[in-house]
């Protein structure tokens, strides 16, 4: 047993830190008592594309109000509006993401891979 940890420093933010300690901890703890073998080989180019051409829903933290950033991006699911809104916004590229946020002060924003 561990016991108490604590994580201090910069980071993404209290809940998307708080995910990933977790989903390190279930996958741990999946795998007790077996080795997982990580390895690495050389890759191929051709597989690569631009990250940012990849469209996503993004997890957006911004210190603005909600009608600001609904101004800018259209329909938005507001999850908290305590200290900063945050917000997940409609599909989009990285690219389109930029442009639309250029007239708010974001924080954050993090790609949403699935759901």
């Amino acid at each position: 047993a561990v016991g108490e940890v604590v994580f201090i420093g910069p980071g993404a933010g209290k809940l998307p830190t708080a995910s990933a300690v977790a989903a390190d901890v279930i996958d741990a703890a999946k795998h007790i008592g077996t080795s997982k073998l990580l390895s690495w080989t050389d890759g191929d180019a051709s597989i690569l594309g631009d990250p940012d051409t990849l469209v996503s829903a993004w997890y957006v933290r911004a210190d603005c109000c909600r009608g600001e950033a609904e101004a800018a991006f259209g329909e938005i699911s507001v999850l908290s509006d305590e200290d900063e809104l945050a917000f997940k916004t409609a599909p989009m590229s990285g690219i389109r993401l930029a442009e639309l946020s250029r007239t708010l002060n974001v924080r954050i924003a993090l790609r949403i891979m699935d759901e």
